[in-house]
């Protein structure tokens, strides 16, 4: 029994004892390799970490290019995100201005019979104190400029007076009475009296200057009061007003001409007519999609839009100016203006009091009648004829443009879209979009390219009247427009012009007689851009194909978009 108890221990024992070994072999081995990693382990401070294998190392690249991918769709995500809070923002935007332009549409009920009488009593009271400020800065700088002279008369001749005094006392010292008798008897009583006289003119010279000096303080009283400030503040608001609307009006013409390149303005439409658009006085009807896309480009189009925004914004900012000026301002510096001049009248009204009574003195002094001098008159110093006081009365500002923004963006929408952005959207089996002549202007290397191609059949001069007419068409300064006016006749239309564009004798002879008119400058802007359009369907017409089939468009497809050869 011991020995099968013993032998039955050892038994189960063993296998025990064994798996116990194995166990401490496998901690041992797990400890050693663990020893060895560590050797080649390195921390986040530097250290070496333990290489990995080409599995590891491809399984981690392409972790990593999931994290990237991954990466590359969030931005993507957000980017069209903002885009479309963008887009949003842009739209409720328009919709405003758009709400804006119809409410700005009517002039409403309005007084302007009193409007106008309000301002023109404001503004006689206003130029009554100008010219009273402007009298009076004239008489104060006479009195001024006489004071120094008379003064400086007074000066020099107590100089003489006294110098001779002193002369007369040293020759006397040691005279001899022989000599005194000589001098009497030669007359030297005569120039006693003669200093007399003078110490007289040194006193007559000095009561001038006074006079003159009163009379001027009195009057710079006038020029250092407020009443001026008034009279000028009120000129400024009325100036300031008056500019805007006249840049109002440039920039609704600059509008007006640029959108007649999208449509047509009609007087009679036909009421089946579906395309027809109406907006305040103004009907017209869209131009076709091609029309359109020849005569403007992409960027245009966008910039026309961006202008029509900005053209609505600055029609309220002059609205709410005008409504200012006439029922808050004119108001407010009325009774102002009232009081300066009252308070100019009587001031100028004492001082004339005043100056009347030195004229007389100055005119007991002169020992000759007036009569033997020539005399000034009021005719002599006017050279021009006589300005009229009368100032413009502006009525309430109105949006004047053809359509409304929402009408604008509808045809725009309609459009396709930018000929670049619809080439690289274009698979490599699928045909390739054409562009239009609007598309090829609107792009620099495809209008160079077409430029080579014009230039080599000798007709390029026609897309440089283009671009000169687009530059002209984009001037707001009056004389560079009229400058570019002429540098395009005498380039472009003119008979002997060294690039004669070839133009219809009827818009060649209209352009001619307007200029020899000396009409509006809008009017003669109106003529280019139907020049311009004569151009734009000759280029349409004869070379927009043929240009599409040269070896220049083919070189420019290969650049931008290789994956199609």
């Amino acid at each position: 029994m011991p020995n099968r108890k013993a032998s039955g221990d050892s038994d189960f024992g063993e296998p025990h004892k064994q798996r116990s070994n194995s166990a401490n072999s496998e901690d041992s081995r797990k400890g050693l390799v663990k020893t060895v990693s560590s050797m080649f382990k390195w921390t986040k401070s530097g250290e070496h970490h333990e290489p990995s294998s080409s599995n590891d190392r491809g399984r981690g690249s392409s972790r990593d290019s999931k994290k990237k991918q991954k990466r590359a769709s969030f931005l993507e995500r957000e980017k069209r995100k903002r885009k479309e809070m963008e887009r949003k923002k842009r739209e409720e935007e328009d919709k405003c201005l758009d709400a804006l332009a119809y409410e700005l549409l009517m002039s409403g009920n309005e007084d302007s019979d009193s409007l106008l009488g309000f301002q023109m009593t404001v503004q006689g009271n206003r130029i009554n104190v100008e010219a009273g400020i402007e009298f009076a800065s004239i008489r104060s700088e006479l009195l001024e400029d006489v004071q120094q002279l008379e003064q400086h008369y007074a000066n020099e001749l107590q100089k003489i007076v006294t110098k001779q005094r002193e002369r007369l006392e040293s020759s006397l010292v040691n005279v001899s009475r022989d000599q005194y008798e000589a001098y009497v008897r030669w007359g030297i009583r005569d120039t006693l009296r003669y200093l007399d006289i003078l110490k007289i003119k040194v006193r007559e010279h000095a009561t001038m200057a006074n006079e003159c000096h009163s009379c001027q303080q009195q009057l710079q009283a006038l020029l250092n009061s407020p009443v001026f400030s008034y009279a000028q503040q009120e000129k400024w608001d009325y100036q300031d007003m008056a500019d805007q609307i006249h840049n109002l009006e440039g920039m609704t013409e600059k509008i007006n001409r640029k959108l007649k390149r999208l449509m047509k303005v009609v007087q009679n439409p036909d009421r089946n007519d579906k395309n027809v658009i109406k907006f305040g006085e103004f009907t017209s009807i869209p131009l076709s999609e091609s029309q359109i896309c020849r005569l403007t480009s992409p960027q245009s189009r966008r910039n026309l839009m961006d202008l029509m925004r900005n053209y609505i914004r600055k029609l309220q900012k002059v609205s709410d100016q005008r409504n200012q000026y006439y029922h808050v301002l004119l108001r407010k510096i009325q009774n102002r203006l009232d009081e300066s001049s009252q308070a100019c009248e009587s001031n100028i009204h004492e001082h004339r009091r005043r100056f009347a009574k030195l004229t007389k003195y100055c005119a007991k002094t002169i020992h000759h009648k007036e009569q033997d001098y020539e005399q000034l008159t009021m005719e002599q110093f006017l050279k021009h004829p006589l300005k009229e006081d009368v100032q413009k009365f502006f009525t309430k500002t109105v949006t004047n443009v053809l359509i409304s923004p929402q009408q604008l963006i509808s045809i725009l929408n309609k459009l396709p879209p930018d000929f670049m952005e619809r080439l690289r959207e274009t698979l490599p089996n699928d045909s390739l979009p054409k562009p239009t002549l609007g598309d090829i202007l609107g792009h620099e290397e495809l209008r160079l390219a077409f430029w080579r191609f014009l230039k080599q059949r000798r007709c390029d001069e026609n897309i440089s009247f283009m671009l000169a007419v687009d530059n002209l068409m984009g001037e707001d300064d009056e004389q560079l427009i009229n400058q570019q006016i002429n540098d395009i006749f005498h380039a472009y239309i003119a008979d002997q012009a060294d690039q004669q564009v070839n133009l219809s004798s009827g818009t060649q002879k209209k352009i001619a007689k307007k200029r020899a008119e000396q009409t509006t400058l809008a009017e003669i802007q109106s003529c280019y851009e139907t020049a311009y359009k004569e151009i734009a369907n000759l280029l349409h017409k004869e070379q927009i194909s043929c240009f599409l089939d040269s070896q220049y468009y083919t070189d420019f497809i290969q650049k931008f978009a290789p994956r199609h050869f």
